[in-house]
């Protein structure tokens, strides 16, 4: 190339330099003479260092503000479950067979069903509620001891205590109509239509299928373990009645009656009925057991073993 022309060609490039320099899209040379940055077309030099002509960093997003959180129950949230204590009215009296070692009470249809106790004693009653008297009667036979009983869709069903067996008669002529087994002692005894609901002197209320207690494969449908407020066992559950969808219980040797959640086992409430076994100067021959109930008039009826009295009672809150 002629010397002209390369130094037409090298002014050339000075000024192209000298434009890119002066709109920033090129450094000064260092004097090594490499080149420290790449040229984009359309794109700003980044310098690491010096931080000039950064592009331009977007805000982020605000948070989403955070939602209140639901509270969970915590021991100081949580109600707490409590027993309510009750004491009692005697609104009436009526006769009592002093020799019926009562196991089991009940009323239907305005007369008192009563099953008895004691090897070679027990029986099955049928009884006027207002005289005492015994309009029918059954006699078990001498090895078995009698013990809970209820009324459910025209049969009556007695529990035995030890021989872990129980009999089925027709409500109308006490003919006996069947017999099952079951692998515990039988204490008490009542129904919530549908199912049968037996205790055994423990803690423990079980339901039975009624349809099913023949059944070589009879199992129990649901069991609820009785506890007290503070958390312990209320054990020695003994006569059982179902009143206001609750199921209320004699403790054997004691004055008092247990009001029971059927869901939850929970003792509820208690009645207190110390007093009743010895009234109006006399003292009654054992302890405090049976308890009846009748739905049309929404009366209680209380006795116990060996009294010669039947109680109609109504309770109090203390």
């Amino acid at each position: 190339m002629k010397s002209s022309s390369l130094k037409a060609f090298a002014g050339f490039i000075l000024v192209v330099g000298a434009l890119l320099y002066l709109t920033g899209q090129l450094s000064p040379l260092p004097s090594n003479g490499l080149v420290q940055n790449t040229i984009i077309v359309g794109e700003p030099v980044v310098d690491s260092k010096a931080g000039a002509d950064k592009p331009k960093v977007q805000p982020e997003p605000e948070p989403e503000p955070e939602l209140e959180p639901k509270s969970q129950p915590t021991p100081e949230n949580v109600p707490e479950k409590k027993t309510i204590h009750y004491t009692y009215t005697v609104l009436a009296t009526y006769p009592h067979n002093p020799e019926s070692f009562t196991q089991g009470l009940e009323i239907f249809n305005g007369n008192l069903y009563e099953g008895t106790g004691l090897n070679d004693k027990s029986k099955l009653l049928l009884v006027d509620l207002e005289t005492g008297k015994e309009i029918k009667s059954l006699r078990l036979p001498r090895a078995y001891f009698g013990e809970g009983i209820t009324v459910f869709k025209e049969k009556i069903y007695q529990l035995t205590w030890r021989s872990r067996l129980g009999f089925i008669y027709d409500r109308e002529t006490f003919e006996k109509t069947g017999m099952w087994t079951y692998p515990h002692e039988g204490w008490g005894l009542t129904h919530d239509d549908r199912f049968l609901i037996v205790s055994d002197g423990s803690n423990v209320i079980r339901y039975w299928d009624p349809e099913t207690l023949e059944d070589t494969d009879f199992q129990v449908v649901r069991e609820v373990h009785v506890k007290y407020a503070d958390g312990k066992p209320a054990t020695r559950l003994n006569e059982l009645e179902l009143i206001g969808g609750d199921i209320w219980a004699n403790v054997w040797q004691q004055n008092k009656i247990l009001i029971i959640d059927p869901e939850t086992g929970f003792v509820k409430g208690i009645v207190d009925l110390q007093g009743l076994q010895q009234t109006n100067g006399k003292a009654h021959g054992d302890v405090l057991n049976g308890i009846a109930y009748s739905k049309s008039t929404e009366s209680i009826y209380v006795t116990g073993k060996l009294w010669d009295t039947l109680y109609h009672i109504k309770i109090n809150k203390q």
